[in-house]
């Protein structure tokens, strides 16, 4: 996780191009705000799972993922949520 941070902190600084053509999805014409946005997201992500610790210091990621995803999950994307939450965990724990 710390290093995908680290990424997206240098990508963001370097991300100067007028625009991007991913593989997937549409174009994008401010490549630094979408970037900015994602770690943003992850960013607050990680808290929120700083704040679950500390309320369910015993908690695992399974415990987790519903504090961290309150929303209910369809079937197809919830083993990919746990992976998240569980990387997470690791994060904060620093592991």
């Amino acid at each position: 996780m710390r290093g995908r941070l680290s990424s997206l902190a240098g990508a963001i600084g370097r991300a100067a191009t007028p625009g991007v053509v991913p593989a997937h999805g549409p174009p994008i014409d401010d490549p630094a705000a979408v970037l900015a946005r994602y770690e943003a997201h992850r960013r607050a992500r990680i808290r929120q799972v700083e704040e679950a610790l500390r309320e369910r210091p015993d908690a695992d990621a399974r415990e987790l993922l519903d504090v961290v995803y309150p929303e209910p999950l369809p079937d197809r994307v919830r083993r990919a949520a746990l992976l998240s939450v569980e990387a997470l965990v690791h994060h904060v724990q620093g592991r």
